[in-house]
C-alpha cells in the first residue's frame, strides 16, 4: 500500500509475462470483484472513479482508483489477499 491508495502487489513484470500474460485482468480482493481492464500506462488512460492495473516505478503491478483511493474503497490491508483472475 502506498500513501496514494494504490495497492502494490508482489506480481512482477516477468512473472507476469511468463505465466499470467493474455489472461482476463480482473482483481479478488476482501470478496470484491473488480474488472480492471487493461493494464494502463499512465493513470490518465481511465476516466476519474475507474478502477486500473499500472507497472509501478519498482516493476510491480499496482492497482489504483482514478482520482480516488483504491485502499480505501475496497477496505485493503497490508498483506491481504489477492487473486487476478
Amino acid at each position: 500500500i502506498d500513501k496514494f491508495g494504490n495497492a502494490i502487489t508482489n506480481i512482477s513484470r516477468d512473472e507476469w509475462q511468463n505465466k499470467l500474460a493474455g489472461k482476463g485482468l480482473a482483481l479478488t480482493i476482501n470478496s470484491h470483484k473488480v474488472p480492471v481492464g487493461k493494464i494502463v500506462e499512465y493513470y490518465a488512460q481511465k476516466k476519474p472513479g475507474e478502477p486500473f492495473a499500472v507497472w509501478g516505478s519498482f516493476g510491480y503491478l499496482e492497482f489504483g482508483l482514478r482520482e480516488g483511493n483504491f485502499v480505501l474503497k475496497y477496505k485493503i490491508r497490508i498483506n491481504d489477499g489477492f487473486s487476478v483472475t
